[in-house]
């Protein structure tokens, strides 16, 4: 933040009246979006009451996140406020930005400010980032041989390269093609090509096959092939096959398979499940005496006042 030129204020924990408006906005929130969801944890146990929220969940962290995105920008931002007098958080917003435009930092403050820095070795094609080649005829002519450099994901245009204490070189990418992109086009890119290159990839393969197995028939044909097994050569091939013999002895010393529900240990919920629903016919001679078991504790008796959340 100090990097981008922002001041921080910040609240001490423990005193919410020092943050009344974004106290506020958090109970709008909950008020106007969390509400139309279920699996909420509430205030408190009261309030909460038997509603169990673990069952009771159905979004996501990432849908809830998208929705929150959504009423923001679509819902909040377009009704009116009263702490602003009537005007919509957008209509303020703009009447702002008319008279006093925001700050706004430029892609070599944001490379130097959110940049991911490195040291990378400088080669032929320059530095190499993420399967990209950075150069210029100005760092062409320093000479480089390793450098700290800058890149920003949100644009790969370019490159910060560090060639002094306090200077900075703008180098950029040697294929147009990237000008104005993100990574997150470059990625997109690669995977389309990674699948195109498995489709051509089992192209070539087919076509070695059928290159080796020509090649051994035409030598079998022209008598380029040994006929003659030297005795060593004999022994490798027999080490070879009876890798994949099976022998008496070797089912013998194998492990013997186990029974994957040997280790089961038997619940009272395991035994009161194998109990008939309906009665046993009577016969003679047999105790019809029920078997008494011990119950199963229901939901009821877990105590989940530690899931609360405040």
């Amino acid at each position: 933040m100090a990097a981008a030129g922002i001041t921080n204020f910040g609240a001490p924990a423990g005193k919410p009246w020092l943050r009344g408006f974004i106290e506020r906005l958090f109970r709008t929130i909950h008020a106007k979006l969390l509400q139309r969801f279920s699996g909420r944890t509430f205030s408190d146990v009261v309030q909460r009451g038997e509603n169990n929220h673990l069952e009771r969940a159905s979004v996501t962290l990432e849908d809830l996140l998208g929705f929150l995105t959504r009423w923001i920008v679509d819902i909040y931002h377009l009704e009116p406020h009263r702490g602003l007098h009537g005007m919509t958080p957008y209509e303020a917003w703009m009447e702002a930005t008319a008279n006093l435009r925001p700050a706004e930092m430029s892609r070599r403050e944001m490379r130097h400010v959110f940049g991911i820095k490195d040291k990378r070795k400088y080669q032929k094609s320059g530095f190499r980032v993420f399967h990209l080649d950075y150069m210029s005829d100005e760092l062409h002519a320093l000479n480089l041989r390793e450098a700290e450099i800058a890149w920003w994901p949100g644009d790969i245009s370019a490159i910060e390269v560090k060639v002094g204490p306090d200077r900075w070189l703008t180098v950029p990418v040697t294929d147009p093609k990237w000008l104005g992109k993100t990574h997150i086009d470059h990625k997109a890119w690669l995977m389309s090509r990674r699948e195109r290159n498995r489709e051509h990839e089992a192209i070539a393969n087919r076509a070695k096959y059928a290159l080796d197995v020509e090649s051994y028939r035409r030598k079998q044909l022209s008598g380029l092939l040994p006929t003659i097994m030297t005795a060593h050569e004999l022994r490798l091939e027999e080490e070879r096959h009876r890798r994949y013999m099976d022998t008496a002895a070797r089912r013998m010393n194998s492990a013997e398979p186990r029974d994957p529900f040997a280790d089961e240990v038997e619940t009272d919920a395991s035994i009161a499940s194998e109990i008939s629903p309906t009665p046993p016919v009577s016969q003679p001679h047999a105790d019809t005496s029920a078997t008494r078991h011990p119950e199963v504790p229901g939901d009821d008796d877990t105590d989940d006042t530690d899931d609360l959340m405040d």
